[in-house]
């Protein structure tokens, strides 16, 4: 959920859910149908706190085509990263399903001195793995019956964000003397 100000809010739904964190709701989904900006209220649709609007990503549904795609990333800082999905009928004209897979991974960029405090760690911006997987089926029973199960991992081990501590002028003084050597 992002905070525009103290009473607006948008809210990030995918596929009909209610995502709480952006991360979440900007996670890697597989290919997607749609993405789109609501303009606010939308109270009556997607409920309460939806004051400034709704983020609504639809992904893509499973296919009763054959169909796949790879991708292959490489960066600075060690950054690997790849994904595939495919799709296509399970059950001819009754079940198709999709399957999205991805991992990255990339070193720290930012070099940092932890202290003596409890953090250890000495960089940041690190991804030490991401891995991520979305399950789809679609059940067509009847012409005019959809039902689409959706189900989705993600597991990360990432450091991010340390604040960088700067002050000026004379209290630069106060927390100088404070620190640990």
């Amino acid at each position: 959920m992002i905070t525009l100000a103290s009473n607006l809010r948008w809210v990030w739904v995918v596929d009909g859910v209610y995502r709480p964190r952006n991360g979440v709701g900007f996670g890697d989904l597989g290919e997607l149908e749609r993405i789109e900006v609501l303009k606010g209220p939308q109270g009556t649709l997607f409920g309460k706190n939806t004051s400034a609007g709704v983020i609504n990503i639809v992904s893509l549904a499973p296919q009763f085509k054959f169909g796949s795609e790879v991708e292959i990333l490489g960066g600075n800082y060690h950054a690997l990263e790849g994904s595939a999905s495919v799709t296509g009928p399970l059950i001819a004209d009754k079940v198709a399903g999709r399957l999205f897979v991805a991992r990255r991974e990339r070193d720290g960029f930012l070099d940092i001195s932890p202290g003596a405090g409890p953090r250890t760690d000495n960089q940041d911006g690190d991804r030490s793995f991401f891995y991520t997987g979305r399950g789809q089926l679609l059940l067509t029973p009847t012409e005019n019956l959809n039902v689409r199960l959706i189900a989705d991992f993600t597991q990360r081990n990432e450091v991010c964000c340390g604040g960088v501590q700067l002050a000026y002028g004379p209290s630069n003084l106060v927390p100088t003397l404070f620190a640990p050597p």
